[in-house]
């Protein structure tokens, strides 16, 4: 009888086992730099506070990095992110903020609004839940911390793009994993993601296909732009990545300075 109960314990443990969601994967991106969230098909930020170092020539955000939604911050910063040298930060122009759900039946409180602890239908409670498994609880309020493949990250508030009620604002706090709707003058940080697999997209003027755009890919166009071999349209890239049709002395600037470091390589 022993031999029976324990085989049924077991047997119990396993279906249990075999039931229970697997923790999101979280990949690495451009050597590190965007992290992909498979459980949300969207792409994070590596550094949970890139406005602390890097404002994009945007006013009013704090030496820390927070921002305050009623002077428009937020959004002007992912705007100038997105305009960055003409073609975007790491070579993206399509960063966005980060959407709450509402109704959001997994938060501890749904009514008019929907806050609280729990809230994985939001993409900062999903990953702070899921993709993270709860960062806060060996951490203290208001540190700062690296778990890694994030950095940066602030055991406080993170503005999202969604808005709540009367005039206020949801955002998601990374030291208590509570969903925020909070007043446009609070001061927040940033935390920008992009939506699908980055790494589904294909590196612009790779034409030696090594992986980087350097100087071997820059000859070929300096022959194009002098009409000594056919255009490739991959380096067609000035126009904000979008090209005008043909390799010219403009997209011979832009590939001279991605190799210089300059700037950063161009994906589509």
């Amino acid at each position: 009888m022993k031999k029976l109960r324990l085989s049924s314990v077991i047997c119990v443990l396993l279906l249990v086992f075999l039931t229970l969601p697997t923790n999101a994967a979280l990949e690495s991106r451009l050597a590190g730099k965007i992290i992909y969230d498979t459980n949300q098909n969207i792409s994070w930020l590596a550094n949970a506070n890139l406005a602390e170092s890097t404002t994009f020539g945007v006013a009013d955000i704090s030496s820390e990095g927070r921002m305050r939604w009623d002077f428009g911050t937020p959004l002007a910063w992912i705007a100038a992110m997105n305009a960055h040298a003409g073609i975007g930060y790491l070579g993206f122009n399509s960063w966005r903020l980060p959407t709450a759900l509402h109704p959001d039946n997994t938060c501890q409180f749904v009514s008019s609004i929907s806050f609280g602890t729990g809230c994985t239908g939001s993409e900062m409670g999903n990953l702070f839940y899921i993709g993270l498994g709860d960062v806060d609880k060996p951490l203290s309020l208001g540190s700062v911390v690296d778990v890694p493949p994030f950095k940066n990250i602030q055991m406080n508030a993170y503005w999202s793009g969604t808005p709540s009620i009367n005039g206020r604002q949801y955002g998601f706090h990374f030291g208590t994993g509570a969903q925020t709707h909070s007043l446009a003058n609070s001061t927040f940080w940033v935390w920008p993601v992009l939506d699908g697999d980055v790494s589904i997209t294909l590196l612009r003027c790779d034409l030696n296909d090594n992986g980087k755009v350097d100087a071997g890919d820059l000859s070929q166009v300096v022959r194009m732009a002098l009409g000594s071999i056919a255009d490739d349209l991959d380096c067609d890239i000035n126009n904000s990545g979008f090209g005008d049709g043909v390799i010219s002395i403009a997209d011979l600037v832009i590939v001279s300075r991605i190799v210089l470091g300059i700037i950063p390589e161009i994906y589509n």
